[in-house]
Protein backbone atom coordinates (compact mmCIF):
# COMPACT_ATOMS: atom_id res chain seq x y z
CA UNK A 1 0.00 0.00 0.00
CA UNK A 2 1.46 3.15 -1.08
CA UNK A 3 0.38 7.24 -0.62
CA UNK A 4 2.10 8.06 -4.06
CA UNK A 5 3.56 6.37 -7.05
CA UNK A 6 5.25 8.38 -9.40
CA UNK A 7 5.25 7.40 -13.11
CA UNK A 8 8.15 9.16 -14.77
CA UNK A 9 7.38 9.19 -18.76
CA UNK A 10 8.72 10.16 -21.69
CA UNK A 11 7.81 13.29 -23.05
CA UNK A 12 4.55 13.83 -24.27
CA UNK A 13 5.07 14.92 -27.59
CA UNK A 14 5.82 12.79 -29.88
CA UNK A 15 4.76 9.93 -27.95
CA UNK A 16 1.31 8.28 -28.22
CA UNK A 17 1.08 6.02 -25.00
CA UNK A 18 2.25 8.84 -22.95
CA UNK A 19 -1.26 10.47 -23.74
CA UNK A 20 -3.05 7.22 -22.84
CA UNK A 21 -1.62 7.44 -19.32
CA UNK A 22 -3.43 10.57 -17.96
CA UNK A 23 -7.02 8.71 -17.91
CA UNK A 24 -5.13 6.20 -15.74
CA UNK A 25 -3.85 8.59 -12.70
CA UNK A 26 -4.87 11.17 -10.58
CA UNK A 27 -3.04 13.91 -11.53
CA UNK A 28 -0.23 14.94 -13.77
CA UNK A 29 2.88 17.52 -13.50
CA UNK A 30 4.69 18.64 -16.66
CA UNK A 31 7.52 18.86 -16.40
CA UNK A 32 10.12 21.86 -18.46
CA UNK A 33 13.20 22.17 -18.56
CA UNK A 34 14.99 26.08 -18.11
CA UNK A 35 16.52 27.07 -20.96
CA UNK A 36 15.31 24.50 -23.30
CA UNK A 37 11.05 24.21 -23.43
CA UNK A 38 9.75 26.73 -25.28
CA UNK A 39 6.86 28.65 -24.11
CA UNK A 40 4.82 27.28 -27.63
CA UNK A 41 6.17 23.44 -27.01
CA UNK A 42 4.76 23.25 -23.87
CA UNK A 43 1.63 25.30 -24.07
CA UNK A 44 1.16 22.63 -26.71
CA UNK A 45 1.96 19.63 -24.54
CA UNK A 46 -0.19 21.31 -21.92
CA UNK A 47 -3.27 21.03 -24.77
CA UNK A 48 -2.31 17.64 -25.46
CA UNK A 49 -2.82 16.33 -21.93
CA UNK A 50 -5.63 18.60 -21.25
CA UNK A 51 -6.85 16.65 -24.53
CA UNK A 52 -6.15 13.47 -22.89
CA UNK A 53 -8.23 14.09 -20.36
CA UNK A 54 -5.42 14.70 -17.53
CA UNK A 55 -6.58 15.67 -14.29
CA UNK A 56 -4.92 18.32 -12.21
CA UNK A 57 -2.26 19.53 -14.49
CA UNK A 58 1.08 20.92 -12.60
CA UNK A 59 4.01 22.85 -14.02
CA UNK A 60 7.00 21.70 -12.80
CA UNK A 61 10.55 23.86 -13.99
CA UNK A 62 13.58 21.98 -14.34
CA UNK A 63 17.61 23.36 -14.23
CA UNK A 64 16.25 26.72 -13.40
CA UNK A 65 18.96 28.65 -12.04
Amino acid sequence: KYDFIIFDTPPAMGNSWTLSLPSLVDCVVLVVKAGLTTKRSAHKAKRLLSQARARKIGVLLNCAE
